[in-house]
């Protein structure tokens, strides 16, 4: 099982990577003070994904839901 989520969360970030590649090329120059991008689903999830396993190393139950949430609110604060 920990295998197919590391190998979801390789996934997720490579596809996420290759469309930052793209978007920069096709973007306008951004400020380098500060990134205003909303993180992305993938971006969350795999925020996630290792919060889970951070939780999994503790000891604590899998709670997929609870991770998600907590990637979500460290990403957008």
């Amino acid at each position: 099982m920990r295998r197919l989520f590391f190998g979801l969360a390789l996934a997720a970030l490579f596809v996420s990577l290759r469309g930052r590649r793209r978007s920069r090329t096709a973007a306008a120059p951004r400020s380098p003070s500060f990134d205003t991008r909303r993180p992305t689903y993938d971006d969350i999830a795999l925020r996630a994904y290792f919060i889970g396993l951070d939780h999994e190393i503790n000891g604590d139950r899998p709670d997929p839901l609870r991770d998600w949430a907590e990637a979500e609110h460290e990403l957008l604060t």
